[in-house]
């Protein structure tokens, strides 16, 4: 019964990795510093420079919805990746009142989806 349990949280509240992890939604707005109190080090981390005329990856695509330039040219993005088991999860932070903050996050099975 428990495993029906995760599975539907996992299915339904797509946010969750198991029933004893946090749910992600919960850390945007978090800090750089706090993000990687709850999370850790992440085993990677990158800085996008998003633009008008940017192509992301296609893990990143909804980079394209979530971001809008307005009048600027040019947008950084910092993001960061962990590894549970077999999630991979990103999340991007962006430059707010002099603080990285996390913004939008995704999070997927590498055994089901490979980017």
């Amino acid at each position: 019964m428990k495993s029906i349990i995760i599975f539907s949280v996992l299915i339904f509240g797509g946010c969750m990795i198991n029933s004893n992890d946090q749910n992600l939604e919960t850390l945007i707005g978090y800090k750089e510093v706090q993000l990687i109190k709850e999370l850790g080090n992440p085993v990677q981390s990158d800085t996008i420079f998003y633009s008008k005329n940017i192509r992301l990856l296609e893990y990143q695509s909804s980079l394209y919805n979530t971001i809008d330039l307005g009048n600027k040219n040019e947008l950084i993005i910092k993001e960061y990746i962990w590894v549970r088991d077999n999630f991979k999860i990103v999340f991007w932070l962006e430059l707010d009142n002099d603080e990285w903050s996390a913004f939008d996050f995704i999070i997927w099975d590498q055994k089901k989806i490979s980017y």
